[in-house]
């Protein structure tokens, strides 16, 4: 039987107490399924002289003192068992109840908790890759190509090839200054020949065979 006593006195509780109102109700088994099936919960009581208490029952029960005292001890990811001590009007526990209740509020708090996980991994990833082609594509790629024409002209004779690079960006600037580069070379390479085929024409006036002969460099010094 479950019994609750408040005493007698005034609405604000001042005064002294003129005796006490005294409730009781039967615990029995169709009490607590009703109770049960109210609150969507597994309810399950054993007095505490019963033989048959369950062994995480009577290990929680020495850690429960005091009326209404309780314990909540997960069992796995999906339960949750709570444990109290019912005592009897001198403060001894009569019974023990235990009650069992579905994790269905922390399920899917976890799963949105891996969703976002995954989420903001497939983010990164995804940003990751969306950064590395955009540098390919921008940077590294127009480098490359940069440095292989660079390559092929430094391999000719004479400075004819130019960087095919049609950006606006710092890279088509460093390509503009460079093909600069190539034409003033050229201008150089035509001025040096025009000035040669002239000295060539002068001395030929004093020296005809000079056409068949070698010239060289002011630094060579051959022995004829």
């Amino acid at each position: 039987m479950l019994l609750a006593s408040r005493p007698i006195t005034t609405t604000d509780r001042k005064s002294p107490a003129r005796g006490a109102v005294v409730f009781g109700r039967y615990l029995s088994s169709d009490c607590i399924a009703a109770i049960a099936d109210r609150t969507h919960l597994q309810i399950d009581h054993w007095p505490t002289n019963a033989g048959s208490i369950p062994d995480d029952v009577r290990q929680n029960a020495g850690r429960l003192h005091g009326f209404c005292e309780k314990i909540i001890v997960p069992v796995d990811n999906k339960q949750l068992c709570g444990y109290v001590a019912l005592t009897d009007p001198r403060g001894t526990p009569a019974a023990f109840a235990r009650v069992t209740m579905d994790r269905t509020v922390s399920q899917p708090g976890k799963r949105a908790g891996l969703t976002a996980t995954c989420l903001s991994l497939g983010g990164g990833l995804l940003l990751v890759l969306v950064l590395f082609f955009v540098l390919r594509h921008w940077i590294t790629g127009p480098l490359q190509q940069l440095s292989s024409q660079i390559a092929a002209i430094s391999t000719q004779t004479t400075p004819e090839l130019r960087l095919n690079v049609e950006r606006k960006d710092e890279i088509g600037v460093l390509a503009e200054g460079f093909n600069a580069l190539l034409n003033q070379l050229r201008n150089e390479h035509k001025g040096a020949k025009r000035r040669k085929k002239r000295h060539r024409s002068l001395i030929s006036l004093w020296w005809p065979d000079v056409n068949s002969c070698k010239l060289y460099p002011r630094t060579s010094r051959p022995n004829q």
